[in-house]
C-alpha cells in the first residue's frame, strides 16, 4: 500500500469545516467522499492506507479505482444513492470482511452534493459471530446426543429445573416407576406418586446442589415405593448446563434399582459368615476330636494296663487265694468296660451316619429299670454312693425297645456316679406326666454351671464338670438320641455348680398293653445254663478266640469240634453232626456268609437245616439283616457274653421251631 501524507488535496476536495475535517481525518476508517458524478473529492488516511491510495487518485472516477478487495460496483452504488437519496449497505468479503456503506451527501436546502463511502472493518464481528454459531452448533449437538443418550439409558433419569420440577424423564423412568409424562413433566418432584418421593435424605440432598454446586455419588435409599414394595435405590445427580449460557441449569437425577444386588450383597455377606462359621466350628470340631483321640487312648490304655498287670502277676503263681479273685474281678471288671465302650463308639457311629434303629414293641419301664439299677449297685456300693429307686404305682406301658431304654437310663446313672462323691446319693424316680413316663435322675454331685448345660450333651465336646472317675463323655449324647428316636426328650437341670444335677427322661405313653414281664428284664443274668452235651462246631479264624470259646462251652457241658477255615468247618460236617453252628463272620478266604450259604445247600441228612450262630464285631442293623437273611438264626455281637451264648445254644437246640424245614434246602431265615 503506497504511503502518503496527503491531508485533504486541493482546498476545492476538502471539507469546508475544518473540525469535521480533523474528526475524518483523525478517524481510523476508510471513507471516500465523491460528487455528484461519482468522482472522487476527498478521502481519509485510513482509505490511502488500506486502499493503497494517493492524491493522483483524486478527481478519478471510484468506480475505476483499484482497491485490492473484490467489492461490489460501488460506481453504481454511489449513482443508487445520490438518485434514491437513500443509503446503500453491502457486505464483501475477501479474506477480511466489509461492511460497504453509501450515503447521500446533502448540502443546504437538502440538495445532494454527492456521496460518502465508508468502508467499516465487520471481519472480528463476523469471527465472533461465527464462533457463537459454532459454539451454538456444537452445543445443539452435543444436546441431541444428550438426549438420545438420556433416552437409551436403561436406568431411570430424570431432570429437574432449578425449582425441583420435572422438566423431563425417560423411558425407563416411566416403565419402572408406572408413571405417564402428563403426571410427570411440571411436577414438582415430591410430589409425584403420591408423593412417594418425598424422602428426607432426597430432600437434603437436592436442596444442596444448585447453591453449592455439590455432585451426589452412590447415595442408597431405602424406601418402601407404592407400586413397587420396599426398594433401594442408588441415587447419583449433578448440575447439567443448558444449550445456550442464558438457560438455567438443569439437575440431572439418576435412578438405579439396586435390591438385588443388596439382597446379593447380604446373601453373600451371610454366606461368608456361615463359612467362617462352619470353618470355625470344624476347627473346634477337629479340637474336640483330638481332645477326644486323647480321652480315648487313656481310657483304653488304663485298663488294659490293670488287666495286663494282674494278668502277668497270675502268670507268676505267687498271687493269693484273695488277690487272685481280685486279680480276676479288675480283669472282668474292665473287660466289660472295654465292651461297654467299642459299644457307646458304634452306637455315636450310626447315631451320625442315621442308622440306629430301635426294635419297638410294648414294654414296662419300671422292670427294665430295676434290672438297670440292680446291676449297677454294686458298682455303686463300691464307691459308696447310696442309689435310691422310687416307683409310681400304675404306670402304663409305652412303645420302647427294652435294650435301648435300659441303655438311657444307664448312661445317665453312670454320669451320675462319676460325678458324684463317696457319701453321695443318686435317685431314679419313675413317674406319670399326664400322657407320659417320667424317668428322672437326680444326683448330690459336682453340679454344671449354666453356660455348660448348653454343651452336655454334644459328643466330641469339651466335658463340661472335673469328673474324678473315667469315661470318654458320650453317654449323654446317646442317651438322648435313644430318647429321641422313642419319641420322647432328655434334658438337663443344675442349680449350679456344687449344687448337684438332675437328668429328666420322658417317654409317651402307649395304649397297647405290654407283653409279659418276664420279657421286660432284659439281658440273661443268674447261673448259666448246662449243655448238658449238646454239640457244637466252631468255626473262628483267630486261635486265641476259638480256645477261649472251646473252653468256655466244654466247661459248660458241651461237646466242641473247633475249625479255623471254611473248607475244615465243611470237612467236619462230613464227618460229625453237630446240634448248632458257630460260626465267625470275617475269615480270611471264604467268609462266614460263604459258610452258611454252603451248609443251606445240603441236605438235612448232611446238617443243612443245623440251626447256626453268627458271631461278629461288626453290631449294625445292616450287619444283623444281613446275617439273618444268609442263613443264621442268631446273631452274637463281640466280645460274647457266655450266659448269653449258652442261652442262644439251648434255645436253639431245644425249641423245635428253631430247625429248618428239610424239605427246603434254603430256608427262610428267621430272626433270633
Amino acid at each position: 500500500m503506497r504511503s502518503t501524507q496527503h491531508r485533504g488535496g486541493p482546498l476545492s476536495a476538502q471539507p469546508k469545516n475544518e473540525e469535521l475535517s480533523d474528526v475524518l481525518t483523525s478517524a481510523d476508517v476508510p471513507m471516500i467522499v465523491v460528487g455528484p458524478d461519482g468522482r472522487i473529492q476527498w478521502m481519509t488516511q485510513a482509505a490511502e492506507r488500506d486502499f493503497s491510495l494517493s492524491a493522483s487518485d483524486l478527481g478519478r472516477p471510484i468506480g475505476q479505482l483499484g482497491l485490492g478487495v473484490e467489492f461490489p460496483d460501488l460506481g453504481a452504488m454511489v449513482t443508487q444513492a445520490i438518485e434514491t437519496h437513500a443509503p446503500v449497505e453491502r457486505e464483501v468479503h475477501d479474506g477480511r470482511s466489509y461492511s460497504v456503506r453509501v450515503r447521500p451527501h446533502r448540502a443546504a436546502g437538502d440538495a445532494i452534493k454527492g456521496a460518502v463511502v465508508s468502508f467499516i472493518d465487520i471481519d472480528a464481528l463476523k469471527r465472533t459471530e461465527r464462533e457463537a454459531r459454532d459454539a451454538r452448533d456444537v452445543a445443539r449437538e452435543a444436546h441431541d446426543v444428550a438426549q438420545a443418550t438420556f433416552e437409551t439409558v436403561r436406568g431411570p433419569l430424570v431432570t429437574l429445573d432449578a425449582s425441583l420440577h420435572v422438566v423431563q424423564a425417560n423411558r425407563s423412568f416411566y416403565e419402572t416407576f408406572r408413571v405417564t409424562p402428563g403426571v410427570t413433566e411440571g411436577t414438582f418432584i415430591y410430589d409425584l406418586g403420591n408423593r412417594q418421593w418425598d424422602i428426607p435424605e432426597l430432600r437434603r440432598l437436592l436442596e444442596e446442589i444448585l447453591p453449592r454446586d455439590t455432585v451426589v455419588n452412590d447415595f442408597e435409599v431405602e424406601h418402601t415405593f407404592e407400586d413397587l414394595g420396599r426398594r433401594t435405590m442408588c441415587l447419583n445427580a449433578s448440575l447439567v448446563l443448558r444449550v445456550t449460557a442464558t438457560d438455567d441449569p438443569l439437575i440431572l437425577l439418576a435412578i438405579e434399582d439396586i435390591t438385588a444386588a443388596k439382597e446379593l450383597e447380604r446373601a453373600r455377606a451371610a454366606l461368608v459368615e456361615r463359612e467362617q462359621a462352619l470353618r470355625a466350628a470344624a476347627e473346634q470340631a477337629t479340637q474336640a476330636k483330638d481332645r477326644f483321640l486323647a480321652v480315648l487312648s487313656h481310657e483304653l490304655r488304663s485298663p488294659l494296663q490293670s488287666m495286663l498287670g494282674w494278668v502277668r502277676m497270675l502268670r507268676s503263681g505267687h498271687l493269693s487265694a484273695a488277690n487272685t479273685d481280685r486279680a480276676l474281678n479288675v480283669i472282668e471288671r474292665n473287660t466289660v468296660l472295654q465292651a461297654r465302650l467299642i459299644e457307646d463308639l458304634l452306637d455315636v457311629s450310626r447315631i451320625t451316619a442315621g442308622v440306629l434303629q430301635l426294635d419297638l414293641a410294648p414294654m414296662l419301664v419300671a422292670s427294665a429299670v430295676q434290672t438297670v439299677i440292680e446291676n449297677l449297685r454294686p458298682a455303686a456300693s463300691a464307691l459308696r454312693i447310696r442309689l435310691v429307686l422310687s416307683i409310681e404305682d400304675g404306670i402304663g406301658p409305652i412303645q420302647g425297645d427294652v435294650a435301648r431304654v435300659q441303655q438311657i437310663v444307664g448312661n445317665l446313672v453312670a454320669n451320675a456316679m462319676k460325678f458324684t462323691p463317696s457319701g453321695g446319693r443318686i435317685e431314679v424316680r419313675i413317674s406319670r406326666r399326664g400322657s407320659d413316663v417320667e424317668i428322672r435322675v437326680s444326683d448330690t454331685g459336682v453340679g454344671i454351671s449354666a453356660d455348660q448345660l448348653q454343651q452336655i450333651f454334644a459328643p466330641f465336646g469339651t466335658e463340661p464338670r472335673k469328673r474324678s472317675r473315667g469315661g470318654l463323655g458320650l453317654g449323654l449324647g446317646i442317651a438322648r438320641h435313644l430318647a429321641e428316636l422313642h419319641g420322647g426328650v432328655l434334658n438337663a437341670a443344675s442349680a449350679g455348680v456344687g449344687h448337684g444335677s438332675t437328668f429328666t427322661v420322658t417317654l409317651p405313653l402307649t395304649v397297647e398293653p405290654a407283653a409279659d414281664e418276664a420279657m421286660d428284664g432284659g439281658s440273661v443274668s443268674g447261673p448259666a445254663q448246662g449243655l448238658a452235651g449238646r454239640h457244637v462246631l466252631v468255626l473262628e479264624d483267630d486261635p486265641d478266640v476259638r480256645e477261649v470259646i472251646t473252653v468256655m462251652l466244654e466247661d459248660s457241658g458241651g461237646v466242641v469240634t473247633a475249625t479255623g477255615t471254611v473248607a475244615a468247618a465243611l470237612s467236619a460236617l462230613e464227618v460229625v453232626q453237630p446240634d448248632v453252628l458257630l460260626s465267625d463272620l470275617s475269615l480270611p478266604g471264604r467268609d462266614g456268609y460263604d459258610f452258611i450259604r454252603s451248609v443251606r445247600e445240603l441236605d438235612a441228612a448232611h446238617g443243612g437245616s443245623i440251626p447256626a450262630i453268627a458271631l461278629t464285631a461288626y453290631a449294625s442293623t445292616e450287619d444283623r439283616e444281613r446275617v439273618i437273611a444268609a442263613g443264621f438264626q442268631k446273631y452274637l455281637a463281640k466280645p460274647i457274653d457266655l450266659p448269653e451264648l449258652l442261652a442262644a445254644i439251648v434255645t436253639l437246640t431245644a425249641d423245635p421251631s428253631s430247625d429248618l424245614d428239610s424239605s427246603d434246602p434254603r430256608p427262610t431265615a428267621r430272626a433270633a
